[in-house]
């Protein structure tokens, strides 16, 4: 009966991981590098951060779901930076946290 329950709770817990991982995506660190080093030095400044966020595509369907998503850039580069010397590198972008999908 212990076995039981032991392999029906593990069988459990990841059958919830998994379906949280289906709903949450890592950025690519390389990716997000490319798209928001604009200059090509290696590293983003705040003011490149807030031009590629502002070059994000605006969606026609809801307006105030699109702002939510989009948050507050000056907000999100403090916390991406994670030693405070105002230019996000490669490994800050790989420590972002996953976004969910949808």
């Amino acid at each position: 009966m212990t076995k039981a329950l032991i392999l029906a709770l593990t069988g459990l817990s990841v059958l919830i991981a998994g379906a949280a991982s289906a709903h949450e995506t890592r950025p690519d660190p390389a990716a997000m590098m490319q798209r928001l080093d604009l200059n090509k030095d290696g590293k983003v400044t705040k003011a490149e951060f807030i031009r590629a966020a502002a070059q994000r595509p605006q969606h026609d369907h809801d307006d105030r779901r699109d702002d939510a998503r989009r948050g507050n850039p000056e907000r999100m580069f403090q916390r991406l930076d994670r030693n405070n010397d105002g230019v996000l590198t490669k490994a800050e972008l790989s420590q972002a946290k996953p976004r969910k999908k949808g």
